[in-house]
């Protein structure tokens, strides 16, 4: 039979009293390595015993720690005030630190969703629709029809996009009905002036209701209002009235003495045109010369200058040179003879 083993010596039971308030955290940290300095020392010494019976005494002390682990004595406890103040504090930090990392994550996702529907709301994600881009389109021929119904926002909006456009009309003497030149016309910003038919044509002119405005020296200003719209613009014919004084010429042929039509007849900055029966009517500005000269231009006739008296009102006569060669046959000698002239 196997020899009784020995009963383990009873560990003696240590006290250890760290709960003086007034002791520093030094003294009792003293007092905790006593206390375990005097735990090391009661422990019985195996050094004597065999390899064997320290094996068996191994398996022994394992089962008994197993089953007297909850009999043996708790851990001293110590309370320092101030120790848990720190770790508080250092908790908080912490804590607060990781608030602050938390916020800043969210901050970022939230801002991520937000650029992601900025690109989601982009024109070409909005157009993708088919029934987007029906209404769409609606809107853009309600707002157009809208803009054009009205003639002064059709016209702002056509000027605005670079539209442009002409007008024409001719000047009168409302005395002879003849074309008058040289009449300045101004419509808007644009100013022409007419020709020897009396016709003036104005271009880039802006669309909407505008000023025209007609000026001829010796003749009353006309001024009204018109719309240019879009296209040529037609302004037809409009018939100045003379405030000078007027003088007439009777022009003819030298050799067949018939009327020559279509003479002009021009002093400075006054001209007239004669009708189809040869009569000029020369509408002159107030002045205080005594005379002036007109010059006579007519097609195939040699020009010629003429002076006026102002102080006359009877009608001058004048016969014009044919700028042609002339073939006639003569018998002033008694027989027929060619001559050209």
């Amino acid at each position: 039979m196997p020899a009784p083993e020995p009963e383990p010596a009873e560990r003696p039971t240590l006290k250890i009293d760290v709960n003086d308030e007034s002791g520093t955290p030094e003294e009792v940290a003293e007092k905790l390595d006593e206390a375990i300095a005097g735990l090391d020392a009661s422990e019985p010494k195996t050094s004597d015993k065999s390899e064997l019976e320290t094996d068996e005494l191994d398996e022994q002390e394992s089962d008994d720690d197993d089953e007297s682990a909850d009999d043996l004595p708790k851990p001293a406890v110590v309370e320092e005030p101030e120790t848990d103040k720190a770790v508080k504090d250092i908790v908080a930090k912490e804590g607060d630190e990781l608030l602050e990392v938390e916020d800043a994550i969210k901050d970022s996702e939230e801002q991520s969703a937000t650029e992601s529907n900025r690109r989601h709301f982009s024109l070409k994600g909005l157009l993708a629709s088919k029934k987007t881009r029906k209404i769409v389109l609606a809107l853009l021929l309600l707002g157009f029809g809208a803009i054009f119904a009205n003639p002064a926002t059709r016209y702002s909006a056509l000027n605005l996009a670079g539209v442009r456009s002409s007008s024409t009309l001719s000047v009168l003497d409302f005395s002879t009905g003849q074309p008058l030149k040289n009449a300045t016309i101004s419509v808007g910003d644009i100013t022409s002036k007419t020709d020897k038919n009396g016709i003036a044509h104005l271009d880039k002119l802006k669309l909407g209701k505008t000023k025209l405005k007609i000026e001829r020296i010796a003749f009353a200003t006309v001024e009204k209002s018109i719309t240019v719209g879009w296209g040529t613009n037609p302004l037809g014919s409009i018939n100045l009235t003379p405030k000078g004084s007027q003088y007439k010429i009777q022009i003819t042929d030298f050799l067949s003495g018939k009327s020559v039509a279509g003479v002009e007849a021009e002093s400075q900055e006054v001209s007239a045109r004669g009708d189809a029966n040869g009569l000029v009517t020369l509408t002159v500005p107030q002045t205080d010369a005594s005379e002036i000269t007109i010059k006579i231009n007519s097609q195939n006739y040699r020009p010629e200058s003429i002076k006026i008296i102002l102080a006359s009102k009877e009608t001058i006569k004048l016969k014009l040179v044919t700028a042609r060669k002339h073939i006639y046959v003569s018998k002033r000698s008694g027989k027929y003879d060619i001559y050209s002239s």
